[in-house]
């Protein structure tokens, strides 16, 4: 889901960077001239005096006293002593400027209500339109409003007809809308926007009678990128919604929400891509945008009334929600507006009145859930890290493909915190992965309910084994699997298993299994209602449904721990980024398209680092909290040409801030005067160790991506191979790929990372304990090899792409793939050669796939393809566990007489594909398969539908391909980033940058001792 924004990306003031909160000497409040000069003569590129003025603010100096010498994590804040110097709106100062009145905080009179409302929207009408800024801020202060506030690229105007046209703002010319908006506060602490207005229903509803919603504070279509942060929504129990996003003139995807608080709300906190009920959403009827690739950071949800956070359409996917609170919602996270699950005697919510939608996604990590009245988290693909407590329902609800590691459960008496629903809809196999979680349930009570239903219907026997007429009968049947490994129960009888119809449901009963637990002799079991092993090409399966289509349960069960004592504690989460005072400069650059603005831009940009250098030279070596250590370079809006590299020595600690509008870019063909190309090299070039933030900026290859004779990278950045060398980036987005090559000891923590062509993870042959990983993101096709160690998590591509992974025959490297929908080579195939999702079968590899949707084109009547190939000439070195896959309309396991000429070994059903003679080491286990039934049925058909469990299903082989799963590091880290201090290692922090129109593709190289730059 990598689509180009029409623009470069927005402007976050935030900054991971280190720093306590005292000033350096005392020059924390003066400007930093350059050495031998006076402040008032400052270089011709650098900016006026009264702009490059230090940062201070009261609540820097207050906090200076107690501030640690050294922070605890490296992230803070600056803000400029004037926001307009840095190119935003203030809502409570300027408005006479762009026709608006100033917002006025802390009054809650009528009049002053209804001023500060209309101060806030008449800047969102404008925000980042035309030479507006695209950003707007909002200091310390209480904001009363009474109507919904709201940012969209298009209104309707009426007509005189009577009718009404949708016109986009800046005059009808989308050319003048960047698509790019930031909202922030000062703190959320002390920076609110309360509800004042109507306790009532929304009056834009369409249809009152039969749908009802209240209004939204904070109203979104069509926005993107965007960020919001740093505030308090307070609904004082009146407004319905928070955070309301939709796309209805286009699609969103890149949206950031961070550090806020969003409480007292009749409804839902964020809800992302809900259905058209409003006069003007019906009117457009425009419903097949999405809301997606959507970072919830650091927020603190409490007294929310449905859902604190609901992504509620089929695009609404991508939810990565991390280090934040959930205290006292009807449902956590849930990605429909239709309720929860219908087991008897589990608290229920009741649906939204909102009409029909399908379930959207999301991913949670490192959050706390307390005192959730129905139900933590309902559907969505895994949750990592977390913590619940006083919940007066489960933990999860799930009816998917679902990955749970490393949690904490304390049920409340008569809870099961696992429900495992058997999925939505026939052939629907709800696989849960339970790993490395802690549960405690009261009075010996179990903690995992599978519960398969069946809906009332009789089938025959042979259902599953026909073409037609019964194959519209698989849509009524639902089936349960778990892998439970690594737990920690004090539960002596974990598991539940319960049968019902959905349209009775005073049938479904849950029967506590004593028998049914960790086994020494038998670790995959094949249910106990009903299960039957089947042999199909010579492996052996656990089928469903059982003789007669009885529901089966299958359990993958070792090293778990049942009877034991557990008295955890709840994990600290990252504080509210505190606000610290840094030096900046603002160069003076020109927008001129000329050799001659380029060469001045690369001189004023040049001069500009080599003076915060110098002045950095002066701070205490061990002082984090002088105000010239990570000093800014501020580039402002616009798009500034440069014709030679932007260099940036390792032995700098700097940033490179933009507003989210601004934009670099080589100039093209020696400016509008003609002239050659200049040379292929990066716009940046970051040399090693490298200790530099970059934020908010856009970085262009070549300003026109449709050129047929791109310029260079966006960037080059060396890395020094240490265990301690960190490079970290969030919403980083590429048009092209990257390359990490010479990869040892250092890693990559990237998060919401995007790419839009293929890129390389390359290691230096040794032995390798670094890593690259994408924490959320779009990866297009990655090659890995030399050694190199990927982690791919929660992630999301549909392209045109042949592999999703590959690692060349002879090659080395290991691969560990969770919770991630991959759908490469199209839905409906490009491609005449047989293709491979992970193309590792001649690679020396441990690849571990967990919990993953795994799709190919197989009724287009194309290409052969297949998720994973093991062929005749795979060695023993070559490792694979698949682990709760399901995959879709495989052309591999459709008949015989799909696969391709060249391939002599036998087909092994859906996915996977194991020539006989093949010595690869491999286990998949619990894996489920769905092909459209349109060849002639045989008896494979129906295994083509089994819960798997071929290869080597055994304790010791799983435990160890799943030792790389396991990786503290790999398992969706905190946000909190540690210092470095070690000035021989990297440190580099790429946060909501966008590059593109790169040479060859290639936006970004990250280049280690063991490699060199392509």
């Amino acid at each position: 889901m990598v689509g180009r924004p029409d623009g470069s990306l927005r402007w976050l003031t935030t900054a991971f960077i280190a720093g306590s909160m005292h000033a350096c000497g005392t020059e924390s409040n003066a400007p930093k001239p350059s050495p031998g000069t006076d402040a008032s003569a400052a270089s011709p590129t650098m900016s006026p005096p009264d702009a490059a003025t230090a940062v201070t603010t009261d609540a820097a100096a207050d906090a200076a006293s107690m501030a640690p010498n050294l922070p605890f994590d490296e992230r803070e804040v600056t803000f400029p002593t004037s926001m307009s110097a840095w190119g935003w709106l203030d809502v409570t100062e300027e408005g006479a400027a762009i026709n608006c009145p100033d917002a006025m905080p802390n009054k809650s009179d009528a009049a002053s209500v209804a001023q500060t409302t209309l101060a806030i929207q008449c800047r969102l009408n404008g925000l980042g339109i035309g030479n507006n800024p695209g950003s707007l801020y909002f200091p310390a202060g209480t904001y009363y409003i009474d109507k919904t506030l709201s940012l969209t690229q298009a209104y309707y105007a009426p007509g005189q007809d009577g009718g009404s046209t949708l016109t986009y703002w800046g005059g009808g010319n989308r050319s003048q809308w960047t698509g790019e908006a930031h909202i922030s506060g000062e703190d959320p602490a002390t920076t609110k926007i309360v509800w004042s207005g109507s306790c009532g229903t929304d009056p834009n509803v369409a249809d009152p009678v039969n749908v009802t919603k209240y209004n939204d504070i904070l109203y979104i279509d069509g926005i993107s990128p965007l960020i919001i942060e740093r505030l308090t929504l307070d609904g004082q129990n009146c407004a319905g919604d928070g955070i309301d996003m939709v796309s209805k003139p286009g699609n969103m995807s890149g949206v950031s929400i961070n550090e806020m608080t969003i409480e007292n709300l009749k409804e839902v906190g964020i809800v992302g891509d809900r259905p058209n009920i409003t006069k003007d959403e019906i009117r457009e009827g425009d419903n097949s945008g999405m809301v997606s690739e959507v970072t919830i950071t650091n927020v603190s949800f409490a007294h929310i009334g449905y859902a604190c956070v609901m992504p509620d359409a089929p695009n609404a996917v991508d939810f990565w929600i991390r280090d934040s609170t959930f205290s006292d919602c009807g449902i956590g996270v849930t990605n429909t507006h239709g309720g929860n699950g219908i087991f008897p005697g589990m608290p229920q919510a009741a649906p939204l009145a909102w009409g029909n939608s399908g379930p959207g996604g999301f991913e949670i990590a490192n959050c706390i859930f307390e005192n959730s009245r129905t139900a933590d988290i309902f559907g969505g693909t895994s949750v990592r890290n977390s913590y619940s407590t006083a919940s007066h329902g489960p933990f999860l609800e799930v009816f998917n493909a679902f990955f749970a590691q490393g949690n904490t459960v304390i049920a409340s008496k008569g809870v099961m915190p696992v429900v495992s629903w058997g999925g939505t809809s026939g052939l629907n196999v709800d696989q849960m992965v339970l790993l490395k979680n802690k549960f405690i349930t009261a009075d010996n009570g179990p903690a995992v309910l599978v519960w398969t239903k069946t809906w009332g219907l009789t089938y025959p026997t042979n259902a599953y084994q026909g073409s037609s007429p019964s194959v519209g009968n698989l849509w009524n049947e639902t089936y349960s699997d778990v892998a439970s490994i690594g737990n920690q129960f004090t539960s002596t009888m974990p598991f539940s298993v319960a049968t019902g119809s959905a349209a009775s449901k005073d049938d479904a009963e849950a029967t506590d299994l004593a028998g049914w637990g960790p086994s020494s002799a038998n670790v995959l079991q094949c249910g106990p209602v009903g299960g039957t092993a089947s042999s199909v090409d010579g492996r052996t399966y656990c089928s469903f449904p059982g003789p007669d289509l009885n529901p089966v349960y299958n359990l993958l069960t070792f090293d778990d721990e049942l009877g034991v004592s557990l008295d955890p504690s709840p994990p600290t989460l990252p504080p509210i980024r505190p606000i610290v005072d840094r030096h900046y400069i603002i160069p003076t650059l020109t927008q001129a398209n000329t050799p001659e603005g380029a060469t001045a831009n690369n001189a004023a940009l040049q001069s500009s680092i080599a003076t915060l250098a110098s002045n950095q030279a002066s701070c205490d070596q061990a002082d984090y909290s002088c105000p010239d250590r990570w000093s800014i370079l501020f580039i402002p809006s616009g798009t500034f040409f440069v014709s030679t590299p932007i260099d940036v020595p390792g032995s700098v600690q700097i940033q490179i801030v933009g507003t989210g509008q601004s934009n670099l870019a080589w100039l093209p063909y020696g400016g509008d005067d003609g002239g050659a190309p200049a040379p292929s090299t990066p716009i940046l070039r970051l040399h090693a160790p490298s200790h530099v933030a970059i934020r908010d900026l856009a970085l262009f290859g070549e300003p026109d991506i449709h050129s047929p004779n791109p310029l260079g990278e966006g960037l080059v950045a060396e890395v020094t191979d240490l265990p301690t060398s960190r490079v970290f980036s969030d919403a980083l987005r590429l048009w092209g790929g990257f390359n990490a090559v010479g990869m040892g000891n250092a890693v990559f923590d990237m998060r919401s990372f995007g790419t839009g062509a293929p890129s390389s993870v390359l290691g230096n042959r040794g032995d390798n304990a670094g890593y690259f990983a994408f924490f959320g993101g779009n990866p297009t096709s990655v090659t890995v090899g030399a050694g190199a160690n990927l982690m791919i998590q929660d992630s999301w591509y549909e392209g045109n792409q042949s592999n999703f992974v590959a690692c060349a025959d002879g090659d080395a490297a290991n691969v560990t793939v969770e919770t991630s929908n991959v759908t490469p080579g199209g839905w409906h195939g490009v491609f005449t050669t047989a293709q491979t999702t992970f193309n590792i079968g001649g690679c020396a590899t441990k690849t571990v796939v967990i919990a993953s949707g795994l799709s190919r084109d197989g009724w287009s009547g194309r290409a052969p393809t297949a998720s994973i190939v093991l062929p005749a000439s795979a060695t023993a070195a070559t490792e694979l566990l698949s682990l709760a896959n399901a995959s879709i309309n495989s052309d591999f396991g459709d008949s015989e007489g799909n696969v391709p000429e060249a391939f002599s070994g036998s087909i092994d059903q859906g996915y996977l594909s194991v020539d006989p003679a093949s010595k690869a080491q491999y286990a998949d286990i619990l894996g489920t398969f769905f092909q459209t039934l349109t060849d002639a049925s045989g008896s494979s058909d129906r295994a083509d539908l089994a819960a798997r469990a071929t290869g080597s299903v055994q304790a010791a082989f799983i435990r160890a391909m799943l030792d790389q799963a396991n990786d503290a590091r790999q398992m969706a880290p905190s946000f909190v980033l540690s210092p470095i201090t070690d000035m021989k290692s990297t440190d580099i922090r790429i946060e909501h940058v966008w590059t593109a129109g790169a040479k060859s593709n290639l936006d970004i190289q990250f280049v280690l001792p063991g490699g060199a730059a392509q």
